[in-house]
């Protein structure tokens, strides 16, 4: 379900029961991210060394700063049916379970805020049911500072 978040204490449902949840992202940040972006300085990992053993994801990680809907909820994902299913009825390109959480904090605070999300695994879709978050981890953690580093290095003083 989507739900609709107020900001102002005049704002007012425009349904009701309320049917979107949206929370306000900084313009400055996102034109900050859009740069980063555009610039491709950004190095990404696409092997590392995990547990002594070099792993490489077979594929070049991207970094897209996009307006394509993310979800979050507090619910770990790990089932390819249920990945699809949320998708379909919300069309939400990544699942994870902190974002809106800190969205909610900063903008209580009045704080802008952008959500950076490193994907570690596609939820349930890996081969023979393995859980592969621990592998892919070690790639999007790394890679997600270093975005985030170069988003940071840019935020006027």
């Amino acid at each position: 379900m989507e739900a609709e978040v107020l900001v102002n204490p005049a704002d007012v449902f425009q349904d009701f029961p309320p049917t979107k949840f949206y929370m306000p992202v900084s313009k400055t940040l996102w034109d900050i991210a859009k740069q980063v972006q555009e610039e491709k300085n950004v190095t990404l990992l696409q092997s590392a060394i995990i547990n002594g053993e070099v792993k490489d994801i077979g594929y070049k990680p991207k970094l897209v700063v996009s307006t394509n809907p993310g979800a979050s909820s507090s619910t770990f994902l790990d089932n390819k049916e249920y990945r699809e299913a949320l998708y379909s009825l919300f069309k939400a390109q990544a699942f994870e379970m902190e974002g809106a959480a800190f969205m909610h904090v900063c903008v209580s605070a009045g704080k802008e805020c952008l959500v950076i999300r490193g994907l570690s695994d596609l939820a349930g879709g890996d081969a023979d049911f393995v859980n592969v978050v621990q592998v892919f981890l070690a790639f999007s953690s790394r890679n997600t500072a270093a975005v985030t580093k170069a988003i940071i290095s840019r935020i006027p003083k």
